[in-house]
């Protein structure tokens, strides 16, 4: 085992994923899926960055492993802005819809193992497009989504504790990324002058955002739906 900081990281990566899996309402499906995937990706993580660390044939299955759970991860969440967008709406449950959260999945994982773990065979730049490109992807729509429940209903759900709490974390979700992308460089420069080694770098920064940025939405959704309940109450 190596990188116990990073590994701590990846725990609570696991225990928010499945803690939103289990604990968000079943009609809000397509997010918990989301977060299913999220713990599936720090799951795949552990052996990935803490324990195997040799591109050896089981490191990269467990690499394409994680690839694959994040792009389906942010997949989903893509598809629950637009089919579940707390909280500018009602719930919505479309059946054929549902599909698309367990397909997609399927073929971002299929993807993954060609392009990073088939033996004898690579596709260029897999990681990069399932991983960052997904990334990014979701979070401008997950963030304008948020943006338009805003702008639409700014009293759902902000004005809760869990609404309010849930932007405070989104912006230092962004705030600790970037940081990643910034510190980066100048952490491994004087790193390496010094003559030493240290976990605290771009990976860890990026885990402990999407950490952070799970936590924001787990705490968005919890309030958006109680938020549409108590609405639906009152116009019964």
């Amino acid at each position: 085992m190596r990188g116990l900081t990073l590994f701590l990281i990846e725990l609570v990566g696991i225990a928010i994923g499945l803690a939103g899996y289990l604990l968000l309402p079943r009609d809000a499906w397509a997010w918990r899926r989301g977060f299913l995937f999220f713990a599936f990706m720090n799951m795949a993580a552990i052996p990935t960055h803490n324990i195997l660390g040799t591109l050896s044939p089981t490191m990269l299955v467990f690499w394409s492993l994680d690839v694959g759970s994040t792009g389906s991860s942010c997949l989903c969440l893509i598809l629950a802005s637009f089919i579940q967008p707390f909280p500018t709406a009602a719930s919505r449950t479309p059946t054929t819809y549902k599909w698309l959260t367990l397909v997609g999945p399927a073929l971002l994982y299929a993807y993954s193992y060609v392009g990073i773990a088939l033996p004898g065979f690579r596709i260029p730049f897999t990681s990069e497009l399932v991983y960052i490109t997904m990334m990014v992807i979701a979070a401008v729509v997950v963030v304008a989504n948020i943006l338009a429940g805003a702008l639409r209903m700014p009293k759902m759900p902000f004005t809760s504790v869990a609404g309010s709490a849930s932007v405070v974390l989104a912006i230092s979700s962004i705030i600790v990324m970037l940081a990643g992308f910034l510190l980066d460089y100048p952490i491994c420069k004087a790193v390496v002058e010094a003559g030493s080694t240290t976990e605290i770098g771009l990976v860890a920064f990026v885990f402990v955002g999407s950490d952070i940025a799970f936590l924001s939405l787990f705490l968005y959704v919890a309030a958006g739906v109680r938020s549409i309940a108590s609405k639906s109450k009152k116009t019964q």
